[in-house]
């Protein structure tokens, strides 16, 4: 994977919706400000509305490509 770089311009607003959750509720997550056993599943329900499963896929399309020379 060393020198991987994902490209998200084929789904840029779902990219900016995705790392704009992360951003939110990361920290809150992370320093145990919030209840993880409330907070992760709305986290994962979030970030699937915000089209996590497209970037995942476009993510491993790419990863292949990338492995078969095509990128």
């Amino acid at each position: 994977m060393l020198g991987f770089l994902y490209n998200p311009d084929s789904l840029k607003q779902e990219y900016a919706q995705v790392n704009a959750i992360m951003g939110e509720m990361i920290p809150a997550i992370m320093s145990g400000t919030v209840d993880p056993a409330e907070a992760l599943p709305k986290y994962i329900d979030r970030l699937k509305k915000a089209g996590i499963d497209k970037l995942t896929a476009d993510a491993q399309k790419q990863i292949e490509d990338w492995r078969n020379g095509k990128l």
